[in-house]
């Protein structure tokens, strides 16, 4: 090999390093810019990482937020609004699926050293109560959406109308298996 085909092939690898270097920053900076939270709604969510009820509660807010955020931009004008909404019903459907995954633990009858005992019924009223409001908003983001609109986000809207009806019927159940093994616990008691 010639020095000067030597030359090159480095010069090539270098470029090539480069350029996978760049790719792999722009891949994790988009990784990182999905997560639906924000640095303080992670936080306050670590943070409740032993109280399932004060995580669903925040979890509940954070659907809201996005929501509210989402119907504030569908309102307004500029440029990316579309886009914007787009990620807001992303975001929405995967807050969503979290919250799913807390109730789940925290009527699963799991504990940890910081739960403790765990009464799931209030929690589960709160989850039916807000989600039974998210339906309707969701409904309402339809109906007001303008067609140019709804065209770019109407397949993200019709997962996040399914994701909470899902939810909605899971914590009904979830609230009807708690009342029956509260009322089983009281008859053994007595």
């Amino acid at each position: 090999m010639t020095k000067r085909c030597a030359a090159k092939c480095a010069l090539l690898a270098a470029c090539l390093g480069a350029l996978l270097l760049v790719t792999a920053g722009q891949a994790s900076a988009q990784l990182f810019q999905r997560d639906p939270l924000t640095r303080s709604e992670a936080n306050a969510l670590r943070q409740a990482a032993g109280n399932p009820a004060k995580r669903i509660n925040l979890l509940l807010r954070d659907a809201a937020r996005r929501l509210g955020r989402f119907e504030h931009i569908q309102h307004g004008h500029g440029e990316g609004r579309r886009d914007k909404m787009y990620r807001l019903l992303q975001n929405y459907r995967t807050i969503i699926s979290e919250l799913d995954d807390n109730i789940d633990q925290m009527v699963s009858g799991r504990r940890t050293e910081f739960m403790g005992k765990v009464k799931p019924a209030k929690p589960l009223k709160q989850v039916i109560r807000t989600e039974t409001g998210f339906l309707a908003q969701l409904q309402h983001i339809r109906a007001s959406s303008l067609p140019s609109d709804l065209a770019s986000y109407h397949y993200e809207l019709q997962n996040c109308l399914d994701r909470t009806r899902e939810s909605l019927s899971n914590a009904k159940d979830d609230l009807t298996a708690a009342r029956a093994k509260a009322k089983k616990t009281k008859k053994s008691r007595n």
